[in-house]
């Protein structure tokens, strides 16, 4: 499955707000929590930005976890972020710009 470039440009800016805002509640688990919030940051910019909803039974397929677990942490990743996926595009632009230049420089 593929996404498209602005959805995965968005969800790592998701990921990034979130570690941002990690709790105690996140610190001390696992790297599968890092792969599960990967993921999760991946749904909830392809849920945002796509009309074409994929169910989540298909992402914890893609990724090898339990619906449960997907669910789960995409509540946790949604109240982190105050269930605010909507961000200014200023903020949004600098830091996508902040982004592409790290990528760009040797």
């Amino acid at each position: 499955m593929c996404v498209s470039a602005e959805v995965a440009m968005l969800s790592l800016f998701f990921t990034s707000r979130i570690v941002e805002s990690f709790t105690l509640q996140f610190k001390n688990q696992s790297k599968l929590s890092l792969k599960a919030l990967i993921l999760v940051s991946v749904i909830l910019a392809q849920k945002y930005l796509d009309d074409r909803r994929i169910n989540n039974a298909i992402w914890a397929r893609i990724g090898g976890f339990e619906v449960e677990v997907v669910n789960t942490v995409e509540r946790n990743c949604l109240a982190i972020l105050g269930y605010e996926l909507w961000t200014e595009p200023e903020t949004y632009m600098k830091w996508s710009n902040a982004v592409l230049k790290e990528i760009e420089e040797p």
